[in-house]
């Protein structure tokens, strides 16, 4: 019986040991087997978020590459239609221009309806020059190299002489007559156009309008011209633009001279060179042409800031015409298509006949 209990009690240990030893493996393999879906669930929402993060990181890059070309294309059309762009890189929405401008009052002046051709030139006054000269329809000229007398035989063949005048750059021949306050000063410092070796001035100055009617009165009007050609004044638009208080501040300025021309010398015709928005803002009802110089047939046919303003000039030919400086035979035959004046010049040196 003894031995009975003895094996009955070594059975029921063994039992029990061998009962505790299969739960904790299978507790054991339970729990592996748990972090081991946990892990394989945790790669697996890794991947799902690397993938939904990285689709839109490369959507948002093409899109910023998208804008940075429309950006360039826009600073580059802009670029490639002004004068003498250099950190005048205006990015602006291109609008479509109408006519509409303010009235425009009753002004004399030499006509330019039949004007068919135009010659540009700031060289010397010589026989061969004159005779050249001659046989275009109008000339724009630098007065201080022509007497009253060249003047006078250029007008006897019928052509209708213009007379330069720097309207914001300080021309060299003015340099001693000018004081330090007619230079325009811009956060404390003259404003100096390197490209030009030259400096804005502030037209804003009785005395600096002085000196520019000066030159009118005794190298254009003395001399009988038919006209002023105003230069530089498309200096407003191009570095003023981010800075409206001084571009308005310009253009009333320029307004004041324009009346001053006119109030003096009702029989000057004028023609500007560039400042497209200054034109259409201020000085339409005073001027009877402007000038658009690098009229390159390959860069303003397909430009939509150039063909709106083709189309504005356009509009308004009855009453100002539009110059066109062309740089080869193709721009100039373009220009005159559109019913403009052209005039065929190489580069922006017009010394050569």
């Amino acid at each position: 019986m003894r031995l009975y209990k003895k094996a009955l009690v070594l059975l029921l240990f063994f039992c029990l040991f061998f009962s505790g030893s299969t739960e904790s493996i299978v507790q054991a393999k339970s729990s592996s087997k748990a972090r081991a879906v946990k892990v394989v669930h945790k790669t697996v929402k890794s991947k799902k978020s690397a993938s939904k993060n990285k689709i839109p990181k490369k959507k948002s890059v093409v899109k910023k590459q998208a804008v940075a070309v429309k950006k360039n294309k826009k600073a580059a059309v802009k670029k490639v239609t002004l004068k003498k762009n250099a950190s005048i890189k205006k990015t602006a929405t291109v609008k479509t221009l109408t006519a509409k401008t303010t009235s425009k009052p009753t002004i004399t002046g030499a006509s330019m309806n039949s004007i068919k051709s135009v010659k540009v030139y700031y060289g010397e006054a010589t026989p061969s020059a004159i005779s050249a000269l001659s046989k275009y329809g109008a000339v724009i000229i630098e007065p201080y190299a022509f007497s009253k007398a060249q003047v006078d035989t250029l007008k006897a063949h019928g052509t209708k002489v213009y007379g330069y005048l720097s309207v914001m750059e300080l021309e060299d021949q003015n340099k001693g007559l000018v004081n330090d306050s007619d230079y325009f000063y811009y956060h404390g410092k003259k404003y100096r156009i390197p490209q030009w070796k030259t400096y804005i001035m502030d037209l804003s100055k009785p005395h600096y309008q002085d000196i520019l009617m000066n030159k009118v009165n005794s190298q254009i009007a003395a001399k009988d011209m038919d006209g002023v050609f105003l230069d530089t004044v498309g200096d407003i638009d191009d570095y003023f633009y981010k800075d409206p208080a001084v571009q308005n501040q310009f253009r009333q300025a320029y307004k004041t001279l324009l009346g001053k021309i006119k109030s003096s010398y009702p029989g000057l015709s004028l023609i500007q060179n560039w400042g497209f928005d200054t034109v259409k803002s201020t000085s339409a009802p005073y001027i009877n042409g402007v000038m658009w110089e690098d009229f390159d047939k390959s860069v303003v046919s397909t430009d939509e800031w150039s063909q709106n303003w083709i189309n504005y000039f356009r509009s308004v030919s009855g009453s100002i015409r539009l110059i066109t400086v062309a740089p080869n035979t193709s721009s100039e035959s373009y220009a005159q298509q559109l019913g403009f004046i052209s005039t065929l010049n190489g580069n922006d040196i017009y010394n050569n006949l």
